[in-house]
């Protein structure tokens, strides 16, 4: 049985979310006081914030990758039921961790812990919403003219997912480069969409 909340008002909910998270992403860049900025000058204040921004863009670009295999995936899914519901608003919630655990790795620099906490904070955004996909496929929800770009939907997320356990466990040995290695999310989703699409 359907939910009485439709796919179109799941998706504004979603899109509302997702504006507010993108938004709120670049507080946790700050500009100093004047005072502050004029004493170590504007390229010093450019180097000492640059791994702040370099986040800022990695998490900018996670954030719309996830938005836009959201909307890919429910271009193909033609009904929902209120497990999808509740998958969807867990999925939203972690996304609205991001800005969190952004500023959390921001703050406190490379730190372990802090790049594990935002590794899992990435890990469940996908798994989720791989498993929104997953059970309206398995419960037949999809429209039958998609069925045939299933294959291609389910590479793009089993990549996605292990980017982002390579990431993780990269953190451990070399926490300076794991944050590069989920630039690669969108990127390679990019090229799998694109796949699909041809």
């Amino acid at each position: 049985m359907t939910t009485e909340i439709s796919s179109s008002r799941l998706e504004s909910l979603t899109d509302g979310v997702f504006a507010v998270a993108m938004t709120i992403l670049v507080l946790s860049i700050e500009v100093p006081p004047q005072h502050e900025l004029m004493s170590m000058g504007v390229d010093g204040f450019l180097a000492t914030i640059f791994p702040k921004l370099l986040m800022f863009v990695i998490c900018f670009f996670i954030i719309g990758t996830f938005w836009a295999d959201h909307h890919h995936s429910f271009h193909y899914i033609d009904k929902i039921d209120r497990f999808i519901v509740w998958l969807n608003i867990l999925w939203l919630m972690s996304i609205c961790l991001i800005p969190f655990t952004v500023t959390l790795i921001s703050e406190v620099g490379y730190s372990i812990h802090a790049e594990i906490i935002f590794g899992i904070n990435i890990f469940f955004i996908a798994f989720l919403q791989y498993a929104i996909f997953w059970y309206a496929l398995k419960k037949g929800f999809l429209d039958d003219e998609s069925m045939h770009n299933t294959k291609g939907l389910r590479r793009s997320s089993t990549i996605i997912i292990t980017i982002i356990i390579l990431a993780i466990l990269c953190s451990f040995i070399f926490p300076t480069f794991s944050r590069i290695i989920y630039f690669l999310i969108p990127i390679l989703s990019l090229f799998s969409i694109k796949s699909i699409l041809d």
